[in-house]
């Protein structure tokens, strides 16, 4: 496990879901258009994507979450996409940050899926790629799945 602090994580975080090849599960309540287009096009470009989130919790997850519905409606993005948005009446917002890419690494932390959080916030992720580990973090992703 490495540990990473302060500003700038967001680029761990992105270099590892830019270069999923099989699959990516996703939990962050915050996704803004700039990442949330580039998962959503490897979803298009036959990733199995999962993604977990919260309604609109600002105006770019509103967009993403809109943009990721429009894509739903094609039935082919089905089969390579599938999206949760939690409605705020049933909880006030998703808050975990998991990302597991191709079931070898999973980072989990204080980051959302934006630009504050990948470059200008400090934050705290543990990157994981002990197989073990892994597997742990994705029975607690399927967990918090399964709880919506």
């Amino acid at each position: 496990m490495e540990t990473h602090i302060g500003k700038n994580t967001g680029k761990i975080i992105q270099t590892e879901i830019l270069s999923a090849k099989d699959s990516l599960l996703i939990s962050s309540p915050v996704i803004s258009l700039f990442i949330g287009e580039k998962i959503l096009k490897k979803s298009q470009n036959g990733i199995k994507t999962r993604i977990i989130t919260s309604e609109g919790w600002d105006e770019e997850s509103h967009k993403t979450n809109n943009l990721a519905l429009q894509l739903l409606k094609n039935k082919k993005n089905q089969q390579f996409l599938e999206y949760k948005i939690v409605e705020s009446q049933k909880v006030a917002m998703v808050h975990p940050k998991i990302y597991i890419i191709d079931n070898k690494c999973a980072i989990v932390g204080s980051a959302n899926l934006s630009k504050n959080s990948f470059y200008n916030y400090v934050e705290f992720i543990q990157f994981f790629k002990d197989k073990e580990q892994i597997k742990i973090i994705k029975e607690d992703f399927e967990k918090l799945w399964r709880l919506f």
